[in-house]
């Protein structure tokens, strides 16, 4: 393989933490947790980038918000298995 091939086909693979930039709140955050008192429906269509800015904003009266959602977004899997879980010691 020639390197410039390698280095060809790595720019094409993107980090999780760049797929993830893209998509806006709704996309990451499966149906079940958008029941949470966490979620904030007028918040679901940024982007995780812009939800971190939001947050980082103290003037911003959607801080806490943005807050809460940049936590859903990030502990999305604990949160589900914890969800299963509960659903089957129920």
């Amino acid at each position: 393989m020639r390197p410039q091939d390698k280095f060809h086909r790595e720019s094409e693979e993107l980090p999780a933490a760049e797929l993830h930039a893209n998509k806006t709140a709704a996309e990451l955050i499966p149906g079940s947790l958008k029941r949470s008192r966490s979620y904030a429906a007028e918040l679901a269509k940024e982007t995780q980038e812009t939800l971190e800015a939001i947050a980082h904003n103290r003037n911003s009266p959607l801080q806490e918000k943005a807050l809460a959602m940049l936590k859903l977004i990030k502990q999305v899997e604990r949160l589900l298995e914890k969800i299963s879980q509960q659903g089957a010691s129920a």
